[in-house]
């Protein structure tokens, strides 16, 4: 659970005025005091307030520190805006490291590299409990390429396909031409056709585990 009381915390330990801070962020102070009332705001902003105060983003969720170390692991996060950033730093370990993050509660022992992934667009909706919806945070777990070169387990899971042009995507694989090396993207909504992309164009590919979470809408 968040506690957003942490950000006027940190704001009085550093002699930070709320009116000074708030211009930096481009919000009114009315927004801000909203976001301490209502304990809410956007993803995006969240991060934008952390990398201003220096701070990860586990510092304004509760469980970080009220949970057991082995029931919950910190997550980087890769907001829909920064997608352009990951993709030309997904494989340096130091950008991977400077990443805002998230603690996930868990309840058993996750192998793996994992990463959160915020849902861009609607290709993924289509009304049912299945769908992903724009704003959506994921969390996947990293196919590595060694097992690319086998038929790929794809029947129960969307992936995250880390292209080196076409940026992030979120689909399903309906089929996977092992001898090529090509794989036959879905999208839930009908209005997006389904297409191939060979996994030497592939980046890096994750497996979707869960949906940790998702904003209400009316």
């Amino acid at each position: 659970m968040a506690d957003l009381s942490e950000i006027k915390n940190i704001l009085k330990e550093r002699g930070i005025k709320i009116k000074d801070f708030c211009k930096e962020l481009d919000i009114t102070e009315q927004g801000f005091a909203k976001i301490i009332r209502t304990n809410s705001t956007k993803i995006e902003t969240l991060e934008l307030i952390a990398t201003k105060l220096n701070v990860p983003v586990s510092r304004f969720f509760s469980n970080a520190t009220a949970t057991a170390p082995d029931n919950y692991m910190d997550v980087p996060i890769v907001a829909a805006y920064a997608y352009a950033g990951y993709l030309r730093g997904f494989g340096d370990p130091d950008y991977v490291d400077s990443l805002p993050t998230m603690p996930v509660l868990i309840d058993r022992n996750y192998k793996g590299h994992y990463m959160i992934f915020e849902v861009k667009g609607d290709s993924m909706f289509n009304g049912s409990s299945a769908s992903l919806m724009s704003g959506d945070m994921i969390m996947a777990r990293e196919v590595r390429q060694e097992y690319w070169h086998s038929k790929l387990h794809y029947k129960n899971w969307y992936f995250i396909i880390v292209h080196r042009t076409e940026g992030i995507l979120v689909k399903q694989i309906i089929d996977h031409d092992v001898e090529n090396g090509i794989i036959t993207c879905h999208s839930l909504n009908p209005l997006y056709e389904n297409f191939t992309i060979n996994l030497s164009d592939v980046a890096a590919l994750y497996n979707v585990v869960s949906l940790v979470s998702r904003e209400m809408r009316l």
